[in-house]
């Protein structure tokens, strides 16, 4: 079928809701066949959004300078990772003040799975929030309000969110892995991680990892040197 949607952006949640960016207006569609049709509701004006993801339940846009914006199902309103009222209901992009004038920078990457969203900042921290009443945390503090992700000090160069896991990458190029490891997401053969645990890939000579992507129960890592055959 095709479409001749022209959005920028299209961030698809667990809940089968869809919003796009388009022409600088967020638009939401309760399902695929209300994005075929094109029946959105306008939730809101954000200017210059770069990303835009989703998990279960809610969606998370980053601007071009650094500011980070929430919304979706107030019943899981720690996926949100922002205060909750009048002012600044569930169901409408909002500001997540936290992140804001942060001692490491602004936020330059976002990612979201499961009922977990983080972000990486200008200078390499990582933070994280979200989670679910009656499920394990993801990471050990997980809860409505961002919290800083510490490995002895390293620093994060990019992070991927999946349905029950999270992997990171730090600035020297280790893979840090935590969550569930069913499916082999983990890339260890544990079916389960509480703390986070290095990964060490077998890459060959002169390659090393520079980026990494979550999928529903799966991990991609990219990598960057010679090719296997490349004796140069």
């Amino acid at each position: 079928m095709q479409l001749d949607h022209k959005a920028d952006l299209v961030a698809l949640a667990g809940n089968d809701k869809i919003v796009s960016y388009e022409n600088g207006t967020l638009k939401q569609y309760d399902s695929m066949q209300a994005y075929l049709s094109k029946d959105s509701v306008e939730i809101g004006a954000c200017k210059d959004v770069i990303s835009l993801v989703a998990n279960q339940t809610s969606f998370t846009a980053l601007t071009s300078n650094g500011e980070v914006w929430t919304w979706g199902d107030a019943r899981y309103e720690a996926c949100l990772g922002r205060e909750v009222c009048d002012e600044s209901p569930p169901a409408k992009p909002h500001l997540v003040e936290d992140l804001l004038d942060l001692p490491s920078g602004p936020i330059v990457k976002i990612s979201s799975g499961g009922y977990a969203t983080a972000a990486v900042t200008e200078a390499h921290d990582l933070y994280v929030w979200g989670g679910r009443t009656g499920q394990s945390k993801l990471v050990e503090g997980l809860s409505g309000q961002p919290i800083p992700i510490d490995l002895d000090g390293r620093d994060f160069l990019d992070v991927a969110v999946g349905n029950d896991h999270m992997v990171a990458l730090t600035t020297d190029h280790e893979l840090f892995v935590v969550g569930a490891g069913g499916n082999g997401q983990l890339g260890t053969y544990l079916d389960k991680l509480e703390d986070w645990k290095e990964v060490k890939l077998n890459l060959g000579h002169g390659r090393r990892m520079t980026g990494i992507y979550a999928g529903y129960k799966t991990t991609f890592v990219l990598v960057e040197g010679p090719g296997p055959d490349d004796n140069t």
